[in-house]
């Protein structure tokens, strides 16, 4: 969620990973207190979160790999 959260002030590619990868934070501490809970609905958030993470890679890939020529190796 950290690095989601520094990520989501960029613009382009590497902020819609931001948010990816953010999202992907909070869906997963819900799916894990729905796991502890035992709620099924709430725990699907793991599932959920994994995916999110997944659909991240590619805009953060085609982010870092395109670079900021204006900022090389910045992430804030």
């Amino acid at each position: 969620m950290l690095y989601g959260a520094l990520l989501w002030r960029r613009s382009g590619a590497l902020h819609w990973g931001g948010v990816l990868l953010a999202l992907n934070g909070v869906t997963c501490i819900l799916g894990m207190i729905g796991t502890l809970t035992g709620s099924m609905l709430l725990s699907q958030g793991v599932m959920i979160g994994g995916i999110l993470f997944l659909a991240a890679l590619f805009p953060l890939g085609w982010g870092l790999w395109k670079g900021d020529r204006r900022r090389p190796f910045s992430i804030v």
